[in-house]
């Protein structure tokens, strides 16, 4: 199952060079208010999302992925590690 977020914040699954629109399935995940989660809702229940991401995607028209602009896969993330090594003293 290959997942991505595109254009303003849509979700889709990507299948054969296309996505198909699941972003009604965010309505199980509810409103989150501030202060945010430090993890991202979705990916925590995934594996309780899959049968009703399966089936949005059966019934969604499939759009060529060319045609969407992809986002970062994680809306929210936990953290983010960078490796700065611009210079060989920072190795």
């Amino acid at each position: 199952m290959k997942i991505c977020r595109y254009d303003e914040g849509r979700v889709g699954l990507v299948q054969d060079g296309a996505v198909r629109d699941v972003t009604p399935v965010l309505e199980e995940l509810g409103r989150f208010g501030y202060p945010l989660p430090e993890y991202d809702p979705f990916i925590a229940r995934l594996d309780t999302l899959k049968p009703k991401i399966d089936s949005l995607a059966r019934n969604a028209k499939p759009i060529p992925i060319d045609r969407v602009k992809l986002l970062a896969p994680v809306a929210n993330p936990g953290k983010i590690i960078a490796a700065p090594v611009n210079y060989a003293k920072h190795l």
